[in-house]
This record gives C-alpha cells, structure tokens and sequence, in this order.
C-alpha cells in the first residue's frame, strides 16, 4: 500500500509539473485534463494491450495513429466527438517521458480500476485550487452532503440537467451503486470531462447528454435531481430553472438544488415571490441549509443556500428544516472545500437523523445548530426562505481540532503528501 501510494503521490506531481512548465490555462487545460483522463481510463480498463500502445504512444512522434488505435477500442468515446490531443500538442519530450514511467509504475491488475477515479479527483482539484481552468465545479464537500441528504435508492434515475465534470453525479453513484443516471451540459468539453470522471469512478451505462437544459425539451422524468445551475445572483435565471426542474421530476420525486442567497430572501420581486409561494403550497420545502460565502473560494464569494424539494403537496402540520454552515473563522484559507468537509457530513447526519424521528423539533430548535419551522411561520414572514430567519437559537460553530492543519495545507511538499493521502485513505472525510 506504502508502494501505491508512492507511485500515486509522483503521478499527481507529475501532473502538477506538467501544467506549470507547459503553462496550460483555461481551454487548453481543460483540454489537457480531458487527454490525461483518456490515458488514465485506457490504462485502467484496457489492460496490458493498452500499456503496450501507451508505449507506442509516448514514444512515437505520429501520435494520432495511435490515438485512433486507443479511439477504436472504445465507441462511447466516439459518440463524444472528442478530439483527442489537443490538450498534449504542447507537452515537451521530458513531459512525455515522465508521464509515460508514471503510469507504468502501476500494476495492470486492477490497481486504476480501484484508484482511477480518485486520482481524477486530485488532478482535477489541483487544476481547480489553482484556477487553471475557468469552469465552475461543484465542490466536493458540498457535492457529498446534497447526495447525503437526497439519499439515492436502488433503482431510481437520478439526473443532473447542467452536470458540468459529473462532480454531483458521482457523488450520488458513491451512495447507491444500483441507480440509473443521467448528466447533461450546453458544453462539449465538461460534457467529455464528466465522461471520464463517472467512468473512473465505476459508473457504467451513464447517459450523457448536450443541450441547453432551459430551451430543449426533456422527454425523460427523474426520481432525483441535484443541480448547481450557472446563474450567478439573477433570480429569474433561477425562477426558470426551478420551473423546469420541477417539471422534470416524477410525481412523488425528489430534488437539491442551489440557488443564491438572494432568492430565498427577496421580499419586493412578485415574480421571486410567486415561485416560493409554489415551491411550499403546491409542493413540498423539505430543508433549506445556508452556506458558508468562502465555499466556493477560489473562483467566487458568494452566499447560497441549498433547497430540497419533493414534488407532491406538503401535509398539515409540515415542518422544513433548516439548518446553517457556519463560516470559517481562522486566518483567510482558499481552500475552504475541505476545511467545511466534516461540518458538511454533520449537518447531513442531522437531517437523516431527524428525518428517521430519532429527535423532535423541540431538540433541533434547541442545542444542536438546526432547526424548524411551519407553513404557518413561513407564510408570516411573507415565504422568504433564508434559513437565519427561522433560528430558535444561536448557534456557535466549533473550530474543528484540524484547524491548525488546514491553515498550513499545501504549503509544501509534506503537506502535498498529506493532502494525496486523504484521497487516498478509505476513512477520509473529505
């Protein structure tokens, strides 16, 4: 395991090295990303023949020859309309030849199967901490709680109208194996990363697809949505796509969406107004959790809430529960993904917990950081959804112990060794 994790550890390097000496930023890097993934897959599913093009590949200097040897041995990435190489045309002989023993450090026996996906994970965090690519990502601890809370079933289709890399919908499959899934994206690229991160992460049959979400039409209902729709601070933005989601569910169907902060609280829009008012009288507000402004640093601060919603009317005497991440309050960190992962799994744990009846309102309204509320109390304050408007009680957020840890992550190359051990580490909780 010491020898995995060693060779994983050089990988990732690699990777890292590669993208600073080729200066590789936004398209190109998302385009490299997408050519790393298809080695990455080739040498986790293809075996010892694809290690011997692989050899071919790193050492010849026609490589689309071979690009097209390592195309043919897989149609899904045909369907794709992906071009393979673009993100490499840059990538200097001292590159290849570094990458090239990295991958052969691995065993042909299974060891990418198992590891593939999480590797995918770190290159494409390293890429994003570093703000090599301008796509937005979902982070994982936020992407891990909303698959948490929604609790995927045996069975169900779960679907991510605007999947980006496939972050949400991984995060779901890690729950329950035995669902059916469905990502799309308006962009080709993300559509092509997403393929590769659910495949390396032992996705089978998922069905990916390109289209504008809000204009094309969707023939095909699901059980579960989880959405991070891309729009910024426009409530109208979010009123349609609220709209369109609700109506891409089944009957009795379940979705987490995020949605700005602005939204859940307007108290002058009709129209902002109007859309909450449905969301609890003709269906069903299940939770609305806030988060923490620094969650999506690097790339933003912004304030946004997670709502869960059931499609189907809401019974009397429904409470929603609410629930808040508290912001991180040591020294300024733009890794702030992390430092909420455990805060994250807490607050996810709540909601299972009060949703099995293993504690009553009373008990969330008092000591534990959450709590309830009525329709009644939701139709008093005029339908706003800001969870701070329901607090029974004032919460105080605990520093976790590791504090002193995250402060100094990333630092240097011990804590780049820690931080590839924590994907690493069955028990890691992030």
């Amino acid at each position: 395991m010491a020898e995995l994790k060693h060779t994983c550890l050089r990988l990732c390097q690699t990777v890292d090295w590669l993208l600073e000496q080729s200066r590789l930023w936004q398209t190109e890097a998302l385009e490299f990303l997408n050519d790393f993934s298809l080695l990455l897959y080739a040498a986790a599913y293809g075996g010892t023949a694809d290690l011997l093009v692989f050899d071919r590949f790193f050492r010849e200097p026609k490589r689309q020859e071979v690009t097209e040897g390592i195309l043919s041995r897989y149609p899904s990435l045909k369907e794709l309309d992906y071009e393979f190489g673009r993100g490499l045309k840059r990538i200097s002989d001292e590159a290849w030849r570094e990458l090239a023993e990295c991958f052969h450090a691995f065993s042909p026996e299974g060891q990418l199967q198992k590891y593939g996906g999480k590797l995918f994970d770190y290159v494409l965090q390293s890429m994003y901490r570093k703000e090599r690519i301008s796509n937005f990502i979902t982070p994982q601890s936020l992407a891990h709680m909303m698959a948490d809370m929604l609790e995927p079933r045996q069975g169900e289709l779960v679907i991510d109208p605007v999947c980006g890399c496939g972050r949400l919908l991984t995060a779901a499959a890690a729950r329950c194996g035995g669902g059916r899934y469905i990502g799309n994206d308006l962009d080709g690229r993300i559509r092509t990363t997403a393929f590769f991160n659910t495949a390396l992460h032992g996705m089978k049959d998922v069905e990916l697809y390109q289209e504008d979400f809000l204009r094309g039409t969707w023939e095909r209902q699901g059980d579960l949505i989880l959405a991070n729709p891309p729009y910024s601070d426009d409530v109208h933005a979010t009123i349609r796509f609220l709209k369109k989601i609700m109506g891409t569910l089944k009957m009795g169907g379940r979705c987490g969406v995020l949605v700005p902060e602005g939204f859940l609280t307007n108290a002058v829009n009709a129209h902002v107004i109007a859309m909450r008012q449905i969301l609890l009288c003709q269906y069903s507000l299940e939770a609305v959790i806030s988060l923490p402004r620094k969650i999506y640093r690097p790339y933003t601060f912004s304030k946004s809430s997670l709502i869960l919603v059931k499609k189907e009317k809401a019974s009397p005497g429904h409470l929603t529960f609410f629930g808040s991440v508290a912001e991180y309050e040591g020294p300024e960190n733009q890794f702030s993904d992390q430092v909420y992962g455990r805060e994250m799994k807490r607050i996810a744990e709540a909601w299972k917990g009060w949703r099995r009846g293993e504690c009553g309102s009373d008990t969330v309204r008092g000591n534990t950081g959450f709590w309830v509320a009525s329709l009644e109390e939701i139709r008093e304050k005029g339908y706003v959804f800001g969870a701070d408007y329901y607090q029974k009680s004032k919460y105080k957020y605990t520093k976790p112990q590791r504090d002193k840890v995250w402060d100094n992550i990333f630092a240097g190359q011990k804590e780049l060794e820690r931080f590839v051990s924590d994907y690493f580490r069955e028990d890691s909780a992030i």
